[in-house]
Parts: C-alpha cells; structure tokens; sequence
C-alpha cells in the first residue's frame, strides 16, 4: 500500500468513522500496526520542522546558550523522537484501555483495541503537529476510540466512555498525587529559605 491509500483511509476516520471502523473490522493487527507506522510519520516529520522552527527563533534571544547550527540535530532528534514516541505511546495506551475495556465486559480480544487505538488516532497523525490546537485533535481521537470500541469490541457507549474516562483519570489521579506530595515535601523547605 502506498501512503496515498493509508491518507485516504484517514480522510475515511475523519469524515465517517463509524463506516471506517466498520471496514476494518476483519483487517489483521499487523495491517492496523502499519497504518499507524505509516500515519505517525506525518506528526512526527511536522513536529520535527515546528520545533525546528521555534528552535530558530530562540537563539535570537538566547544566541550564546544555543548556536543555531544545532537546527539540523534538533530537526532529527525531534523526528525520531516524535516518533518512537507515538508508537510507545498507543501500544501503552492500547494494553491500558484494554484492561478496563475488558474489566467492563468486552470479550472480543486484545486485538480489536489495539486496532481502535491505532486508527482512532488518525486526527492525531494529521492535525496533531498543530501547536496548541492539538489538544482538541486529542480529544477527538478518544471520542474515535469510543466509537471504535462500540464498533469492534461490540459494547454499548456507556461502556466505552467509561473505560476511557476510568484509563484517563487513573494516571492523572496519580501524577496529581505524586505532584502534590512533592510539592507538600519541599514547601516547608523553601519556608525556611526564606526565613533564613
């Protein structure tokens, strides 16, 4: 397949998800894993000239700290970075949103959330290289997700969004806590700079 067939399938997720997720569901994880490969060079690629291009601007402020021929290894080591992470990151998420997923009665297999998360990604690996805005292409992939669980793992939307939200607000409950327990620990440390 060339990329060309992979962006049309995301232009399919974007437009009419529900039929998109209908036409994947007897595609292989592999054929799914791809697409994600495939997809995630765009963000990562985008990424990379963005912060490349904001990069630039600094050492006009900042010229002694950071000499400008570092712009090629920035533009680099932001691409690869950009993109081993995306896919750390929605293998994670799919084993994660699994267990809940599962926890709430879906029975279809592993496999089918790993393909929702791969191709309920799409909004990310086309508009999320988008400073700022991209949080709400964020969004928009987990309300993707919960249509694609409805789709592929055959549960209700209550469900969906449930597993989503509890695989959410999970990790978020426990940064909190471990942000606050630092901040709660180095607080009467700062006291006593100030005192002294």
């Amino acid at each position: 397949m060339d990329f060309g067939v992979y962006f049309n399938k995301g232009m399919e997720f974007l437009k009419e998800p529900n039929k998109a997720f209908d036409s994947v569901k007897k595609v292989t994880i592999g054929e799914a894993f791809k697409y994600m490969l495939v997809m995630s060079v765009v963000v990562a690629v985008l990424n990379g000239i963005i912060t490349t291009l904001l990069y630039s601007m600094v050492p006009a402020v900042f010229a002694a700290q950071m000499p400008m021929q570092l712009g090629p290894v920035v533009l680099i080591s932001t691409i690869i970075m950009s993109y081993i992470g995306i896919i750390v990151v929605n293998l994670l998420w799919s084993l994660w949103l699994h267990l809940w997923v599962y926890i709430l009665g879906a029975r279809k297999g592993l496999e089918k959330t790993m393909k929702t998360v791969f191709y309920a990604g799409t909004p990310n690996y086309l508009l999320g290289w988008i400073p700022f805005i991209n949080i709400v292409f964020g969004v928009w992939s987990l309300v993707l997700s919960g249509l694609g669980l409805m789709r592929l793992q055959e549960i209700n939307g209550g469900k969906a969004a449930l597993a989503i939200i509890i695989a959410i607000i999970i990790p978020v409950v426990i940064l909190l806590s471990v942000f606050a327990f630092f901040i709660a620990a180095f607080l009467p440390l700062m006291n006593l700079g100030m005192i002294s």
